[in-house]
């Protein structure tokens, strides 16, 4: 169970950042996503209470010394999931480039959210 949600808003930023990849793409079609790949699978499950999403389990692969890596876990979230996870994180996040990803991703949903208002203000 969350006992501080905002303290774990402030961890799950700083994990993202260290560990995450965050993705924005447009073209040639939507790719909104966020991921968090890690040996240690408590974090990985920690991101999914938080936030939801998916957990997908990657098996053992073999290194380039021929001995087999740990096995990982992914926290996977996409689109509208994404967006509310980078609303919540970004103020904690400190690299540029997750910064200005987690950016774009918030501009393009507060985009469509007033193209929708837009919308129905036409059909009244």
């Amino acid at each position: 169970m969350i006992s501080n949600i905002n303290n774990m808003f402030v961890w799950a930023g700083g994990f993202v950042d260290g560990e995450g990849y965050i993705q924005y793409k447009t073209k040639p079609y939507k790719r909104i996503r966020m991921e968090v790949c890690n040996t240690d699978f408590k974090p990985i499950e920690l991101l999914k209470e938080i936030f939801g999403g998916k957990i997908y389990y990657r098996k053992p692969r073999v290194t380039s010394k021929g001995t087999l890596s740990k096995p990982q876990k992914m926290w996977v979230v996409l689109n509208e999931e994404c967006y509310e996870v980078c609303k919540s994180i970004i103020p904690f996040l400190v690299t540029s480039k997750r910064i200005k990803t987690s950016q774009q991703i918030i501009k393009h949903y507060l985009k469509e959210e007033t193209n929708e208002v837009e919308k129905s203000n036409k059909v009244n």
